[in-house]
């Protein structure tokens, strides 16, 4: 007798914060946050960042898909990827993380060391390459979108 078995496989992103470690930090007016905006900032001002960056945060990526083949490969080709196929507006808060994470234009934080300027050029790739991006990004054999998205011709 035949038995129908359902798998289900994932992937765990962990991520280290800092806490509060001193009650004044909830106290200290001047130290509260201010929610910056392309209209808020002086002309030619970049908003402050702390922690991590989203450089450091694609390196940490490129290290666990390491595992899965070229990994740095496979992360220009998600950002290629992602360039070429946008995520829709309304697919809800992962849709929303996916877009902000894949498209590099998004920040406004400096390169952290040149070949950052790499994952532009994915982003601009992707936006020109007619969903080609497999050819452009031959080293990795998988598309990593493809482990939690689906894209259907209507």
């Amino acid at each position: 007798m035949e038995e129908d078995i359902s798998m289900t496989l994932g992937y765990v992103l962990k991520c280290n914060y800092d806490l509060p470690y001193n009650s004044s930090d909830f106290t200290r007016a001047h130290a509260r946050f201010k929610k910056f905006t392309d209209n808020a900032l002086p002309q030619g001002e970049k908003p402050e960042h702390r922690g991590l960056s989203r450089w450091t945060l694609y390196r940490m990526l490129e290290s666990a898909m390491e595992r899965l083949g070229s990994g740095k490969a496979c992360l220009l080709r998600a950002v290629c990827e992602s360039a070429s196929n946008p995520f829709e507006k309304g697919r809800g808060l992962l849709g929303e993380l996916l877009h902000v994470l894949f498209t590099p234009s998004t920040t406004f934080e400096e390169y952290e060391i040149y070949s950052d300027r790499e994952y532009f050029a994915a982003e601009t790739i992707g936006r020109n390459s007619n969903g080609r991006c497999g050819y452009f990004y031959a080293e990795c054999q998988y598309n990593p979108l493809d482990y939690f998205t689906t894209i259907r011709a209507l």
